[in-house]
């Protein structure tokens, strides 16, 4: 026996309730209990947007295996248009995204939250690991994301509502609103181990690396999109992605001799979300299935750039 705890599952017709939501409230958070047979025929189509917990773990989300497949599930169609994307929905498909990159996924949960009980945002972090390694280093990449409560209000009712709340429109004007951007921080490093540090690069050899290094992840197997700055139609720049330099993690031991502990490169991209309107009529923001799916798929192959140049700084002796 399985026990689910969330909202009401869709499409479930008499699931066994074990704990009962208050009077009148068919959406808040229930605890069900199911067979595991009863669960993959009538829970799994709908884990793909609707994260569900199984005591300590979280449940795997089912791969429906085709881009055009989970799209219709998350409600949006083969053109990629979404109605609306709450941030359960969001996480879903992040952790499908994730799953279908391929790498190796670090801790217990594919997605790690916390909640900042001040500003109610949500931080959310995960770690993969390269699918190869190098004997020096210990390589790895943290994709982070921050969903504000600003965010959450926007998907929580719709978008002429809130505008409204927040402005004080009358009804009968339309507001005109930008996409919501959510920025993903991405970091990758390459450790050493504690104890296993290894002497500062020369000059010569810290260049050679950073060429290598940067050229593979603006040109070979390229971090970050193509299109990183554009011009709005107000005619201002907006920032769309970025990387910073390579940076070295220093020991300075008791001697006071220095050594390299580590490196790493963090880079983030915006991506878009859709809105939710009101008005049925406008023409529904694309879905963010194609950005987070290019997303992982650049990392990985990034991530085995930034392990084979590496071999710049491994010790020659």
């Amino acid at each position: 026996m399985w026990q689910v705890f969330g909202p009401a599952p869709y499409g479930v017709s008499s699931p066994r309730i074990t704990a009962d939501s208050p009077a009148g409230d068919t959406r808040s958070n229930r605890i069900f209990e199911f067979e595991p047979a009863e669960f993959e025929r009538e829970l799994a189509p709908l884990t793909v947007h609707r994260t569900v917990a199984l005591g300590n773990e979280i449940a795997p989300t089912p791969s429906p295996g085709t881009l055009r497949e989970i799209e219709k599930t998350m409600g949006g169609s083969a053109s990629c248009e979404a109605r609306d994307m709450n941030y359960e929905e969001f996480k879903a498909l992040w952790i499908w995204a994730l799953r279908e990159s391929g790498l190796p996924i670090g801790g217990v949960t594919p997605i790690e939250e916390s909640l900042d009980l001040r500003s109610t945002d949500r931080h959310c972090k995960s770690l993969v690991f390269a699918n190869d390694h190098v004997a020096t280093f210990h390589t790895s990449a943290v994709l982070e994301f921050r969903w504000d409560a600003l965010q959450t209000a926007r998907t929580r009712g719709n978008e002429e509502d809130l505008v409204r709340q927040l402005l004080g429109l009358d009804r009968g004007q339309y507001p005109r609103t930008e996409v919501p951007r959510l920025r993903v921080d991405v970091t990758l490093s390459a450790n050493t181990g504690w104890g296993n540090e290894i002497p500062l690069p020369s000059a010569e050899v810290w260049k050679s690396w950073v060429r290598e290094t940067i050229g593979r992840l603006e040109n070979i197997e390229p971090l970050l999109p193509i299109e990183q700055v554009r011009e709005n139609r107000k005619g201002n720049l907006e920032i769309l992605a970025f990387r910073s330099e390579p940076e070295l993690n220093v020991l300075c031991k008791p001697d006071g001799s220095l050594v390299l502990r580590g490196v790493e490169v963090a880079a983030w991209q915006a991506i878009n979300l859709p809105r939710k309107w009101d008005d049925s009529s406008r023409k529904p923001d694309k879905a963010p299935h194609e950005e987070l799916a290019a997303l992982f798929r650049r990392l990985s192959a990034s991530l085995h750039g930034w392990r084979e140049a590496l071999d710049h700084l491994a010790p020659t002796n």
